[in-house]
């Protein structure tokens, strides 16, 4: 287990450092990676009137082992929504990652909090963190800059892998 966080973090950190910022983005196995996550015991819903509405394009919520990402995209999907997914898929290795270390399910996979200021500052605009602040709790800003720089560095294809290798051996 200890060799996966390693090698998760590893990875992570690569995602956010290695890659050039890039915006939403449509990518071609955004349908892989929610097929993948609807097969592993997390229920996927799309505009479902319960969970959307509350003005954010996505949401992932977890109770013990019940796990459930809501997506929003409204009459069409596009660019920002498929950005939704890629965060909203990071929100569940963040819970899978907190559950195999035993650690609070506020943690971020990046420990080092230095290198994720450093992310944030390289991958996100200033009006990105501003609406970060302005619409989460103090409780939930790392794990949210995590996910944003995630979403913006990451492509659905690494995600898929880092899923793989850490939420396939918990679950």
């Amino acid at each position: 287990m200890q060799r996966i966080i390693k090698s998760l973090l590893a990875a992570t950190a690569g995602l956010a450092m290695s890659i050039a910022p890039a915006h939403a983005r449509i990518e071609s196995n955004t349908d892989e990676l929610l097929t993948l996550l609807s097969e592993t015991g997390i229920r996927v819903t799309v505009n479902d009137p319960d969970h959307c509405g509350i003005g954010y394009h996505a949401t992932y919520q977890h109770r013990g082992l019940q796990r459930q990402m809501n997506l929003c995209p409204g009459s069409s999907v596009d660019a920002i929504d498929h950005n939704a997914v890629r965060h909203e898929t990071w929100h569940a290795i963040q819970h899978c990652v907190n559950s195999a270390r035993g650690t609070d399910m506020y943690t971020p996979v990046q420990t080092d909090i230095d290198m994720l200021v450093d992310a944030v500052n390289q991958h996100l605009s200033v009006e990105t963190v501003n609406f970060i602040k302005a619409n989460y709790t103090e409780q939930e800003l790392l794990l949210e800059f995590e996910a944003f720089v995630i979403a913006e560095v990451g492509t659905a294809t690494e995600l898929i892998e880092i899923y793989n290798e850490v939420c396939m051996s918990n679950w």
